[in-house]
């Protein structure tokens, strides 16, 4: 089970995931983020500043999250 970053909502898995700088490790991470924060900011309880992603994208997108080589 998992909370969703932007409303605490839980789910044994959620459907997207927000990548960005984790401010414990600083390392960029993947944090999980349910479809209704997803699609209406309004639902969130916390202010998301991330790009968001499938969940099944998740390693790529950490991993190639802060390359300055995105489009190449």
């Amino acid at each position: 089970m998992e909370p969703c970053t932007g409303c605490g909502a839980i789910a044994p898995q959620h459907p997207i995931v927000g990548v960005a700088r984790d401010r414990e490790t600083g390392e960029m991470s993947a944090f999980p983020v349910c479809e209704p924060c997803w699609r209406d900011p309004a639902h969130r309880k916390a202010p998301l500043k991330m790009h968001f992603f499938p969940r099944d994208q998740e390693r790529i997108a950490v991993a190639s999250a802060g390359s300055p080589n995105l489009g190449s």
